[in-house]
């Protein structure tokens, strides 16, 4: 063997010593994780089985049920009751039970809290609040209420059934409620913000207010109009359009439909019709085809 030889094979047996050294340090960190998380599991579950004396754990979901009525009795006068729990508390054994992925014990403290009945169904302390919804009109709300609806089309001209559509608008002073807007705040408790889905046609709607001028960030005036946020199957990345008002004088100035081809601008155009008590106005989305929808980078 040669003296080259020796230094390559010393080299080998460092690089090996090396690898086997990282592997050790990779498992002890390994289970290290693993024995905190237990613990953290375990702490949880104390938690909960503190407050409601469940005497659950992970590994008991078959017998819980009969652990529950064995211990009915002698447990109904030591286990906490929701009602005396801060909501802040509820939240705190909500959160526990959740985290363990016990299922029946996550049921079973739903049933506690009020929140589910032992079925499954919703107990009478369950409430139901869309964060947002299609009605954007507010009672304090000022301006021109109006109703916007249309459909989503796919490129093969077919209905899009299971569309979401989000719209964020400015109010009749065109200010929006949000901190990025420089001036004064609207004064209501319209925020400008909904969501929609489409139905079985495709078809969507919401009801608003007519939005103000809005300048853009050089200061030059835009014509009213509201930002549209299109979610569907199959886009990987949601699409941004905008939909202006037909009867709206402002569009022949505004500086963002002049960068549209003139050919293509009344696919974010909205005509006007007449409705029941307030002005309807109607604009299909195209996502794909000869028609398609003008969508912008954001």
């Amino acid at each position: 063997m040669t003296r080259n030889q020796k230094i390559a094979l010393g080299c080998g047996g460092a690089g090996c010593l090396g690898l086997i050294v990282v592997m050790i340090a990779g498992g002890l960190i390994w289970y290290f994780a693993y024995r905190s998380a237990v613990t953290r599991r375990d702490e949880w579950l104390a938690n909960v089985n503190r407050n409601f004396n469940f005497n659950s754990n992970l590994n008991s979901n078959s017998n819980s049920n009969d652990n529950e009525n064995d211990n009915s009795s002698s447990n109904s006068s030591s286990s906490t009751e929701a009602g005396s729990l801060s909501d802040d508390e509820k939240h705190k054994l909500y959160y526990a039970a959740n985290v363990t992925a016990d299922i029946e014990l996550i049921r079973r403290v739903n049933v506690k809290l009020g929140l589910m009945n032992d079925d499954f169904t919703p107990g009478d302390k369950y409430e139901w609040n869309d964060a947002f919804s299609n009605n954007l009109i507010t009672p304090d709300v000022t301006g021109e209420r109006i109703r916007v609806e249309g459909r989503v089309f796919d490129g093969g001209g077919q209905p899009v059934p299971d569309c979401m559509l989000e719209v964020w608008q400015a109010d009749r002073q065109g200010r929006f409620a949000d901190p990025q807007d420089k001036r004064a705040l609207p004064n209501t408790k319209f925020r400008g913000f909904g969501r929609v889905g489409t139905d079985a046609d495709g078809a969507y709607a919401f009801d608003t207010i007519k939005p103000g001028s809005v300048p853009d960030p050089g200061g030059k005036p835009q014509a009213p109009h509201l930002l549209i946020a299109v979610f569907a199957r199959g886009m990987l990345r949601h699409l941004y359009t905008r939909i202006y008002f037909g009867d709206d004088a402002g569009n022949a100035n505004d500086p963002v439909l002049a960068l549209v081809p003139a050919d293509r601008r009344a696919t974010l155009i909205a005509e006007r019709e007449a409705g029941n008590g307030s002005a309807v106005y109607k604009l299909d989305l195209r996502l794909q085809g000869d028609v398609e929808t003008v969508f912008f980078d954001v």
